[in-house]
């Protein structure tokens, strides 16, 4: 974590939407990156969106990296692309009917049981 310092924030990241019982339940982060993402997540997600401009050599990486113009390397960067390439991913459906969209689902009234 050479670079960790320049990305910390003064509050925590939670994402409660994707992760709502915490990133280091999700069974998917190391210890460290759920460290990293508690403590910088609120500063990188704004420079990631564009509501914080980077100020200084690392931060500009990080903008780059988030970009494609440049392969994460630092334990920051690498955090925060895992964390993103998880929410991006689709989240696969099961259903005990073979439809994949749910929609063909048969409705059974209670005529139809009796």
């Amino acid at each position: 974590m050479n670079n960790y310092l320049v990305f910390k924030s003064p509050s925590r990241f939670y994402d409660d939407v994707n992760f709502p019982y915490g990133f280091d339940r999700a069974g998917i982060f190391t210890r460290s990156e759920v460290e990293i993402l508690h403590d910088c997540g609120v500063v990188l997600k704004a420079l990631e969106t564009g509501q914080q401009p980077p100020m200084g050599e690392e931060q500009e990486r990080f903008v780059a990296v988030c970009q494609g113009q440049a392969v994460a390397e630092s334990s920051v960067e690498k955090a925060w692309i895992k964390y993103r390439n998880q929410i991006s991913q689709t989240k696969q459906r099961v259903s005990f009917y073979n439809t994949p969209d749910g929609n063909d689902v048969p409705q059974d009234s209670l005529d139809d049981l009796m």
